[in-house]
């Protein structure tokens, strides 16, 4: 109000200043005479440089002002009042112009001018040229101006300033009295407006020299203004078209991309409504969609001058919406003389997919501001994309809502397992079936024991009426509701009731609820069932805790009873299980049960990882946190070692085992501690008595040797006892050299166990090796009727062996395949071609094979352990279950492994590999 009063009071101000001053500068007729026609071109100039002005963020603003200066520089003070009525003339025509043109093709909101904006504009152009010119005249400028110029610079300067900041004055109050922002167009159009205002000065300075000094030239400056004038018209308009089609991209580019970075539905239709506000700048913004699975018409989001509009409906029969819904095409309507709308009104629908989401409608009521079919052709770009984003904003709304529904299932499922109560099971039943569908009541039936009722209401939410006489048909009635859905409970072909979901509007039944609904119907059956029959239940229940206690308590016995020691430790670390056992190894199971490893091993008093067999406390964290991650459990072997218990040495065996659950969940280690004192102290006295046997029976031995060696020689050469004495001597040898091998082999089976025995290495020749042995065993194979052969080409290497040792492991086993060979069978040495192991070195494979009854495959590692034989079988002659251990023996300690084949032929197979010597080593020795 104070605005409007403010305005009328500076028009009709500045209306009074401009009579006023046209009646005080009245012209004479001898004026009107000598400058008439020069007038009227000043009148044309004055309303063409109006008309056509530069396009500014708001209004326009001309070169007019040029046209004033250069005509009052250029005529004599005499024709000053015709100059006065000529501009003043002038600018109310062009200022009527402006006031009746509309440029609609600009898109752009047009500036409000009345009456009394064509009195502004006259008292811009008059009011400033006569105030500045006064000032001229005080300062005793010359006119019309002529060289030198210089002498009235002052003049000059002050007439340019003082008519410039008054020409400026003058439009701004005009921008206020016409509701533009004069800080906006300050701030966006300070040098543009600077340089309209000060750069023609000296053009209509200069201009007025020439024509003072050259009056013709006045057609040609005038010439000049009038294309400068268009000029500048077509710059500005076409700078204003590039730039709005520029803020037009920006904007489009902007709701894509707001479109594109959110799935909120609301947030997209604020977005697009925001860019259509920049874009169109409409009083109404309406966003209707179409619901598919309702068949209704929504309306999400309707704005009105800025505000939200809540509620909104409108009946789409005959109008303008609804025809852009049935159509499914733009509309564009604007006000005419046949259409009763007041306002301009357009809208355009959203298609994705083929299908049609609704539509975007926008209304103008400013006459104005009118819509254009550029304006349709924006709405419709927005339209595309909007309708792209919110077909995927409703998608993802509808996975949403299934996830939602979804997670609900699922928070309702344990819910609905956790109790046996059948109370709480009901209500857990209709709130989880409220939270899932999102009925506005649910209500749940089960069967009654009266004949009469068939179903009885027991549970429901969302309801204020309720009465377990009541039907789902009656409680709509009571409730005022819609409609509802109906949800039988059956398990095992038996109903257990059934669920009626209430909606408050109209609810079509999604399809992608079917899964769902059925799904939470079983469980909500099942949980039903389990709460009828928790009695029954509940016993079971009972007596299968008396069953797990009394198997825990027959556990606990066991494990009281053991004569092992047993540590349970679980992956948290902490000792879950300890028997009174552990003793053996200085430990309490009453000071570990219950307590965490970490703080057991901090007591410098338990020295837990010693006791345990740990080099270290680290060395127990390192396997707990292996514990933790079990894919990475590592094989870890049986751990021998000595501690101090009970003040006595112990030797005990540790073993570490990983526990896991049926479903391959890790339990926990099981550390198990075996008492080995007892046998470690049986085994070394086995060894010591062993040792003795040795040493105790190879001298008299010897001596019986030495004895039939003397008897032999004693005999002369031409008795006729000596082949009796000859044969009977080398027998008895024979039989006492075998007695002295196995009492070496005993020997140095101990030895190598102890790592006592050394081998001494040399280069070797197998054959030469196997040629003795068969020299050696040639009486006996013979004795026993069986053939004995080798097979070693000249090309086989020499080994790096000890051959002493080596003869004796072929003679073992020669012998051993002789003892099972049945006669006419025969026996083989076999050598083969060297190959390489993994590591690069060599090896000869050297076989012993027999056609004997041949050696079970249980048998077949058990053979080489110290005391072995075969149940149940006997040889020609008995053995001491010691050779077979002796020549793993040396085997393994010349690297190379011994192991036992079928032969194809029948029979068996002793086979092992020996390294080759190195060629330098060979030459040595040759």
């Amino acid at each position: 109000m104070i605005r409007a009063r403010l305005s009328n009071f500076v028009i009709v101000l500045c209306g009074l200043l401009v009579a006023y001053t046209l009646l005080v500068n009245f012209p004479s007729a001898d004026a009107v005479n000598r400058y008439g026609g020069q007038s009227l071109l000043w009148v044309v100039l004055v309303s063409v440089t109006l008309v056509f002005g530069v396009l500014l963020t708001e209004g326009e603003f001309g070169i007019a002002h040029v046209v004033g200066i250069t005509a009052f520089l250029t005529i004599t003070p005499v024709a000053q009042p015709l100059l006065l009525w000529a501009i003043a003339i002038g600018s109310i025509i062009g200022g009527i112009l402006l006031v009746g043109r509309q440029e609609l093709a600009l898109r752009r909101r047009a500036t409000i001018r009345t009456a009394g904006s064509v009195v502004l504009i006259c008292a811009r152009l008059t009011l400033s040229l006569f105030a500045a010119g006064e000032v001229y005249d005080l300062l005793e400028g010359t006119r019309p101006l002529r060289p030198p110029v210089a002498v009235n610079f002052e003049p000059l300067v002050a007439f340019a300033v003082f008519y410039i900041g008054l020409y400026l004055v003058i439009y701004l109050l005009e921008a206020y009295i016409e509701y533009r922002s004069i800080r906006r167009l300050l701030r966006e159009n300070w040098l543009l407006l600077g340089a309209l205002l000060v750069i023609p000065l000296p053009f209509g300075m200069i201009s007025a020299v020439v024509i003072s000094l050259t009056p013709s030239s006045l057609y040609i400056f005038s010439i000049g203004v009038l294309l400068a004038t268009i000029g500048l018209y077509r710059f500005s308009r076409a700078r204003h078209q590039l730039k709005t089609q520029l803020d037009e991209q920006q904007s489009l580019t902007a709701v894509s991309q707001a479109l594109q970075s959110d799935l909120n539905l609301d947030s997209l239709l604020y977005a697009v409504y925001n860019q259509v506000l920049q874009l169109l700048h409409p009083n109404q913004f309406v966003t209707a969609l179409y619901e598919q699975h309702t068949q209704r018409l929504r309306f999400p989001l309707v704005m009105e001058n800025g505000q939200a509009v809540n509620n909104y409906s409108e009946d789409i029969e005959g109008t303008l919406l609804g025809r852009v819904l049935r159509q499914q095409l733009p509309l564009l309507v604007n006000p005419d003389g046949s259409n009763p709308h007041a306002h301009s009104w357009l809208g355009v629908p959203l298609l994705a997919r083929g299908h049609l989401l609704g539509a975007i409608a926008v209304r103008s009521d400013d006459p104005q501001r009118l819509f254009s079919a550029d304006d349709k052709r924006l709405l419709m770009t927005v339209a595309t994309s909007a309708s792209v984003a919110i077909d995927n904003a409703q998608l993802y709304e509808k996975q949403s809502l299934r996830a939602t529904k979804m997670t609900a299932l699922t928070r309702a499922l344990p819910l609905l397992t956790g109790t046996l109560s059948l109370d709480v099971v009901q209500q857990t039943i209709v709130a989880a079936a409220n939270d899932m569908l999102q009925a506005d009541g649910v209500a749940l039936y089960v069967p009654s024991e009266d004949e009469k009722l068939p179903m009885q209401l027991v549970a429901s939410t969302g309801l204020t009426q309720v009465d377990e006489m009541l039907s789902p048909d009656e409680i709509v009635k009571r409730e005022g509701k819609a409609s509802y859905t109906g949800l039988d409970l059956v398990i095992n072909n038996q109903r257990l009731g059934g669920l009626a979901f209430f909606f408050d509007e109209g609810h079509a039944y999604d399809e992608e609820d079917i899964p769902v609904s059925l799904t939470f119907a079983a469980q909500a059956a099942q949980a039903i069932y389990n709460a009828q029959k928790y009695t029954t239940t509940d016993r079971a229940l009972e007596q299968q805790v008396r069953q797990v206690t009394e198997t825990r308590d027959r556990l606990q016995v066991i494990l009281d009873t053991m004569t092992e020691g047993i540590l349970m430790i679980d992956p948290d670390g902490l000792v879950a299980m300890a028997n009174p056992r552990v003793d053996l190894i200085g430990l309490r199971a009453e000071d570990l049960l219950g307590n965490k490893l970490d703080v057991l091993l901090e007591k410098p008093n338990l020295e837990m990882a010693v006791r345990m067999g740990f080099a270290s406390d680290q060395k127990v964290r390192d396997l707990l946190k292996t514990l933790r991650a079990p894919e990475s459990w590592p094989k870890i072997d049986t751990l021998s070692y000595t501690i101090e218990a009970e003040g006595e040495e112990r030797y005990v065996e540790r073993n570490i085992i990983l526990v896991q659950g049926a479903g391959g969940e890790t339990l926990g280690m099981m550390l198990v501690f075996s008492d080995e004192t007892e046998a470690r102290e049986l085994m070394q006295m086995r060894s010591d008595l062993s040792n003795m046997i040795v040493h105790d029976l190879r001298s008299p031995l010897s001596a019986v040797t030495t004895g039939l060696k003397l008897m032999r020689d004693i005999v002369p050469q031409d008795s006729p006892l000596r082949p009796t004495v000859v044969s009977t001597t080398e027998t008895s040898q024979r039989a006492i050299r075998k007695m002295l091998v196995r009492v070496d082999s005993l020997l140095d089976i101990s030895r190598l166990d102890s790592g006592v025995l050394s081998l001494e290495t040399q280069p070797t020749d197998v054959a030469t090796l196997a040629d003795s042995i068969c020299i050696e065993l040639s009486p006996l194979a013979q004795e026993l009727e069986v053939t004995l052969t080798t097979d070693i080409g000249e090309e086989t290497p020499a080994l790096d062996a000890d051959p002493d040792k080596v003869e004796r492991v072929l003679q073992n086993l020669v012998d051993n395949a002789l003892k099972f060979c049945p006669s006419g069978g025969n026996v083989m040495i076999r050598a083969h071609e060297p190959e390489k192991d993994a590591t690069g070195e060599r090896f000869v494979r050297i076989d012993v094979t027999d056609s004997g009854p041949g050696i079970p495959d249980e048998e077949k590692l058990r053979l080489f352990d110290r005391y072995a034989q075969i149940k149940g079988r006997r040889g020609r002659r008995r053995g001491s279950g010691l050779g077979l251990t002796f020549c793993r023996l040396v085997v393994e300690a010349h690297g190379g492994r011994i192991w036992i084949e079928d032969n194809p032929g029948g029979g068996s197979i002793f086979a092992f590999t020996l390294p080759v010597a190195e060629a330098n080593e060979v030459d040595k020795v040759s």
